[in-house]
This record gives C-alpha cells, structure tokens and sequence, in this order.
C-alpha cells in the first residue's frame, strides 16, 4: 500500500500494523537520498488501512480503511493535507472493503475499488462528489488500478479472483481484457510505467512485467518475494526490482 509523490519524489505508505501513515525519499532520485526513517504524518486510521495515493498537485492524502468491528465490514475513503488537517470523510456509505485507490488530478478524479458483498469499481471527483459506478458485471475481486496517462488516461484493473487484467475509459466505457488465464496466477496490484504493465502474485509471490497491451510474452522481474502487497511500476524502474511490501 504504497504511493508516489512524482513531483518532490516522495514516497507514501501505510504501516498496517499501527494504522499510520508514512514517507520517506525515493533513493537514486535526489542526491544522498536513501529510504530510512519513515516519517510519521500523524495521520491515524481507525480501520485497517487498505490504500493510499497522493495528489501530486496539492499534495493531499486519500486513503482508504476498513472498519471489521461490527457484523458487516464497513469501508470509507478519506482524505486530508499531508500534514493529517482538515481530514475529511469522503465516501462513507456503500462501501465495505476498498481495496485500492486511483487518482487522476489532471482530471479531478478519483477512483477506487471495493471487493465486498457486492464488488465494483467506482469513481468520483477529488471532493467525493458526483459520484458514480463504472464496473459492476463480470468482477469478482477488483484491486490493483492504476491511470495510464500516457494512453488517454484508461485505468487499467485486476480482478484476483478471476486471474484476469483489464482496462476501461473513465466513464466506464470501452471495457477491454488486457490478458487473462492461469498464467497470470491471481495479480493483487498492479502499475503501468511507460508502455509497461507490472503486477505483483501473491500465491506465489511474484513480480511480473508484460507490455501493457497485453503483446508478447510476460517477464519475470522478482520472485520469491514474501507477502507482496503492492507494485508500482516507476519505482521498480529506477530500484530494478525493489517491491514494498506490508509493514
């Protein structure tokens, strides 16, 4: 549960264990920079963490939780500055177990996916409003989005459950099968760098790379990786391999 901040080459991630929220420096990125010391943001879930993405235009912090305390789970997206003020809740109903978030600044959008009762992908604007369902068929186990600007901003999904990678346009329209099958064996994230798609297994904790057309024959960049939980594709780039996983 990871995020990049492009702009200052920041990195964000969630500590699962204490429920917080931290950063450090991408190493290789800024001079004498290496991953030490997380900094605490002070920003403090009362769920379980299960997303964070940061807008690299403000500089806010959306994270996504769940609360398991009652009968049914019940899921929320929040959001605040970087600093832990003026948190706000932005999605709080009909939502149960979000399992990643999507920003897209450069459209005012967010997007996240929730893997509950009744599994979907949904979007909105930055504030929470207007807010809408672009996936609700044929969708088991949605985690993993991620925005390729590159390629008229489509997010790009998977579904673990049905070991299966797609992509669709932000309005929910021109849903396309990136790859499917066995051979994915069950992504739980994913990222798209440049004309590449990432995803990570946890079955067999793998980290793959496929063009992110789904053309050609998919590369194996790591294995052997204990409880991978995250990828994200401009980080295994410059660290050629390096993969977060959970706290």
């Amino acid at each position: 549960m990871e995020s990049i901040d492009v702009v200052r080459d920041l990195i964000y991630w969630a500590d699962s264990y204490e429920r917080t929220i931290k950063r450090s420096w991408i190493p290789g990125k800024k001079a004498g920079a290496t991953i030490g010391f997380g900094q605490d943001l002070e920003i403090k879930a009362n769920g379980k963490l299960t997303s964070v993405k940061v807008d690299y235009l403000t500089h806010n912090v959306y994270f996504a939780e769940t609360d398991r305390s009652g009968s049914k789970p019940k899921g929320k997206i929040v959001v605040c500055t970087e600093d832990g003020r003026y948190r706000r809740s932005l999605i709080s109903s009909g939502l149960e177990f979000p399992t990643s978030i999507a920003l897209d600044p450069e459209y005012g959008l967010m997007f996240w996916a929730d893997a509950g009762g009744i599994p979907k992908i949904e979007s909105a604007w930055l504030d929470g409003s207007k807010r809408w369902a672009i996936i609700t068929t044929n969708i088991r186990y949605p985690t993993g989005l991620a925005i390729d600007i590159h390629n008229e901003h489509r997010l790009y999904f998977a579904d673990t459950k049905l070991s299966k990678i797609e992509s669709v346009k932000s309005n929910g329209q021109d849903r396309v099968l990136i790859m499917g099958g066995d051979s994915l064996k069950h992504p739980i994230s994913l990222d798209v760098f440049e004309t590449s798609l990432y995803w990570v297994t946890r079955e067999s904790g793998e980290l793959i790379r496929q063009d992110k057309f789904g053309r050609g024959v998919p590369v194996m960049v790591e294995r052997n990786l204990v409880n991978p939980t995250h990828v994200a594709g401009e980080l295994v780039f410059f660290l050629r391999g390096v993969i977060f996983r959970a706290i």
